[in-house]
């Protein structure tokens, strides 16, 4: 959002950081979902539209639209995997719901609650038709053989954390399997750099080649494919995929290959 113009008046990626100890990012989140509040009435703000965080955006969209605001919801919590009862806050909350998955929609219908699908914001990322061999040969990989995603997260904090347990327990398979290989989503260049840091630090994990692209074309890599169905998220010309955070990626550090 900011690259297509938006100002963050706080960003998330400090405050929501897993190095901060959980009471301080909830009394932080909450300063913040106030201030937020206030600033927004104080315009006044003509509409709200909340993009994901529930846990943030449904207590925050309750007030503003018991204060006339006009609200509205991107990306539906999952609640038809679980937590069903929270589309009682989510009536409470939001005046229309912006789905990503098509069946959502009569979800919404039947619970009275005004929605539309717009489609999976990975849509025109992915190919109709993905090609395992293609995205092999860009990401340098062999044509057969096992390849391994290691997702660490996205997060610096969580990269941290979990990168180094990740790269450990792939230089263990690697040892007892050298045909096997694995690659890293990095979400951002900042990312890729703190990967590529990282890596260096050990040479078990230094990998001999880095393969760039954007992350779709792992899922490819991988073999792993969209909804076979996929006329059943097509919308408007939109192409929608059943899984994924909407980051892009911006390169592969392969690890390690021998």
């Amino acid at each position: 959002m900011q690259a297509e113009g938006f100002e963050a008046w706080w960003p998330s990626n400090g405050w929501l950081s897993m190095a901060t100890p959980k009471p301080s990012r909830h009394c932080h989140a909450c300063w913040v979902r106030r201030q937020l509040r206030q600033r927004l009435l104080s315009w006044p703000a003509l509409a709200f539209v909340g993009v994901d965080a529930p846990d943030f955006n449904l207590g925050l969209e309750a007030r503003l639209r018991a204060a006339g605001v006009r609200t509205y919801h991107f990306v539906s919590p999952s609640i038809w995997a679980w937590r069903r009862e929270r589309i009682e806050k989510i009536r409470q909350a939001v005046d229309h719901m912006l789905l990503v998955f098509p069946f959502e929609e009569a979800i919404y219908r039947e619970a009275g609650i005004l929605a539309t699908y717009c489609g999976h914001p990975l849509a025109d990322q992915i190919p109709s038709s993905p090609t395992r061999a293609a995205a092999r040969q860009a990401l340098g990989l062999p044509a057969q053989g096992t390849v391994i995603a290691l997702m660490p997260g996205s997060r610096r904090a969580e990269v941290e954390h979990l990168a180094p347990t990740f790269l450990a327990a792939a230089a263990l398979m690697h040892q007892q399997h050298p045909d096997w290989h694995f690659i890293l989503p990095a979400a951002g260049e900042a990312c890729l750099a703190q990967l590529r840091a990282l890596i260096d630090t050990d040479p078990a994990w230094r990998p001999t080649a880095v393969a760039a692209a954007v992350r779709p074309v792992a899922y490819r890599a991988g073999g792993l494919r969209p909804d076979a169905d996929r006329q059943r998220y097509r919308h408007a010309g939109s192409r929608a995929l059943q899984a994924s955070d909407g980051h892009r990626s911006t390169g592969w550090p392969r690890c390690p290959t021998g």
